[in-house]
């Protein structure tokens, strides 16, 4: 999902995102279905330039925070395994927390996270039910607000503050927070997630300094503003990304099918001629040499769909029917919005960037 919002997203600066390949076309002779086996998962290639697109694309769009993916959960797996001598929060803090960028995790987690997870649950619906990287999505969610006060009692250790001294049955003593600064204060509240600064101000006496309120009131209020952005930026994107995910599935699908022999065994079939024909169509869509691992999966796929006339006079119509997202892929990939609508993406985008004190 990240690497088609990504690929959608229109660039920023006079770079390239995808850098040509330095390998010889003419030497590559592995199979194409090993090929496929070792472009996916996409998370393990790329260059740090798409490493940064799929930052952006799964924190500040998708509304995932990247930096603490699966932090939570593994932080739940790790109290689960632990002996029973052992006391879990004791091992946490003086093992675990020390050596994770805790300030960090807070700040961004409570900027990107859409709390309502809409975005991440449409894109849910495109694929087959129990798919277990969205099981594990939810299990990480549900186990943020589990941890969360651990992590805020090691920020205030991390600055040199005894937690004792402002917590109290593991939340924060509001009257207090005026002492700490407008950043930190922000993440010390005991529903970190708030964005009202009503809610956030009802322990306040008046006394604060003008300054510390108006930081505070920005810091507090500065999701719900990115969440809006949010919004915008889907009412453009929505349509292209799912089109892209419906047909990436159905090309998997019918890979897999092919690959368990199962597809030829009933349902409706076309006459393999035709299949050859779109199959040579799509590969010179997608021609050209590159280190894009999306591309390179288009490619293998095409190259496998394309043997199976050799193996019989018809072909399952779902073959022919991923052929034909392939090429559907292979069309919008390179950049689905028109100028319009990528001019507008980039001032809700940059304006979101602005608001996460981030350079876009």
């Amino acid at each position: 999902i990240t690497y088609f919002i990504s690929r959608a997203t229109p660039t920023l600066r006079d770079r390239p995102t995808v850098r040509p390949s330095a390998e010889d076309p003419a030497n590559r002779s592995r199979k194409a279905l090993q090929k496929i086996a070792e472009t996916l998962p996409l998370a393990e290639h790329g260059s740090m330039l798409r490493a940064i697109g799929h930052n952006r694309s799964q924190s500040a769009i998708l509304g995932y925070n990247q930096l603490t993916t699966g932090l939570f959960r593994a932080i739940d797996e790790f109290a689960k395994a632990l002996p029973g001598h052992v006391d879990f929060e004791t091992a946490l803090r003086s093992r675990v927390l020390p050596r994770l960028p805790v300030y960090e995790a807070l700040h961004t987690f409570r900027l990107y996270h859409e709390p309502s997870t809409r975005y991440v649950r449409a894109m849910e619906r495109k694929f087959p039910a129990g798919n277990s990287a969205f099981v594990a999505f939810r299990e990480d969610v549900d186990c943020f607000h589990t941890y969360v006060g651990l992590f805020q009692q090691e920020l205030l250790r991390r600055h040199g503050v005894n937690p004792s001294e402002f917590f109290e049955d593991d939340r924060c003593v509001l009257e207090l927070l005026p002492a700490l600064r407008p950043d930190i204060a922000t993440l010390l509240q005991p529903d970190i997630l708030n964005v009202e600064f009503d809610r956030f101000s009802e322990f306040l006496t008046g006394r604060e300094r003008s300054g510390w309120i108006e930081e505070t009131r920005r810091l507090v209020e500065a999701p719900a503003r990115v969440r809006d952005e949010r919004v915008n930026m889907w009412r453009i994107l929505r349509a292209p990304i799912e089109t892209q995910v419906e047909s990436f599935v159905k090309i998997s699908r019918a890979l897999y099918r092919l690959s368990e022999e199962r597809a030829a065994s009933d349902g409706e079939t076309v006459a393999a001629p035709e299949l050859t024909k779109l199959s040579r169509r799509v590969a010179q869509s997608i021609g050209g040499a590159s280190d894009d691992s999306m591309r390179e999966f288009l490619v293998a796929a095409t190259q496998y769909f394309a043997a199976v006339p050799a193996e019989t006079e018809r072909v399952p119509l779902e073959v022919f029917r991923a052929l034909k997202d392939v090429e559907q892929i292979a069309k919008i990939e390179g950049q689905p919005l028109a100028p319009e609508e990528q001019a507008a993406f980039r001032f809700h985008l940059l304006k979101t960037a602005r608001l996460c004190g981030e350079n876009g």
